[in-house]
């Protein structure tokens, strides 16, 4: 599958299919289908709206791959962690000296900002990307520091499980400190995803959740 055949823009929607969607987003670039030239991420969403494949489709692309939250629970990650909720993503380790710390305090101001949709209809999923170092317990540290509440889930898991969860999420990389530093919000069941880049204001970020929370609304 190539991913230049789909159209991605700035300001307007593309149907695309769950693995069409994550294979552009796995080699990191938006292309267009005239000219397959890259397109910069900015604080003005990169939008795609998936073909409603269904669940299955969606449970079998995000994997069912056992990862261990903050608390030590066992999770699914689709079923357990994405399956029907709108989601903000980010990707960090706790011994991160640069954008983790800055990113995560983002995350906790939006955290505040949307009140009372966290944990019923939104959640906050950070993934680490140093499994080695981040135990459940570090995580649980660096979760409490920022105040992070119910609905949002610190990840950590044997190695092979967050290589598969961070590929299909367009985020894998082999070297912790070159990591992702990007947002990624999605409405899981709606199959509608957008990139943000850590410049975005909370401000910005929580005017996307409540979009993505609106189409429910406007399919419904």
């Amino acid at each position: 599958m190539r991913c230049s055949r789909f159209k991605f823009s700035m300001t307007s929607f593309a149907t695309v299919s769950v693995t069409a969607l994550l294979c552009c987003l796995l080699f990191g670039v938006n292309r267009s289908a005239a000219g397959g030239a890259a397109t910069q991420v900015t604080t003005t969403p990169v939008s795609v709206t998936a073909a409603r494949d269904g669940d299955e489709a969606a449970r079998s692309w995000f994997t069912e791959s056992i990862l261990l939250d903050q608390r030590g629970r066992e999770l699914k990650f689709y079923s357990d962690v994405l399956k029907d909720q709108v989601v903000v993503v980010n990707f960090i380790f706790t011994r991160c000296p640069g954008t983790c710390p800055v990113q995560t305090a983002k995350m906790s101001e939006l955290y505040k900002e949307l009140g009372g949709e966290m944990g019923r209809t939104v959640r906050f999923v950070s993934i680490s990307v140093d499994p080695d170092n981040d135990t459940p317990a570090k995580l649980l540290e660096f979760a409490d520091r920022y105040e992070a509440g119910d609905g949002w889930f610190f990840l950590t898991g044997e190695q092979k499980s967050l290589d598969q969860v961070t590929r299909r999420l367009g985020a894998y990389n082999s070297l912790a400190e070159a990591h992702s530093p990007l947002f990624l919000l999605g409405n899981v069941s709606r199959e509608h995803w957008v990139k943000m880049r850590p410049s975005a204001s909370v401000a910005t970020l929580a005017g996307e959740v409540r979009k993505l929370l609106a189409v429910d609304k406007e399919d419904g």
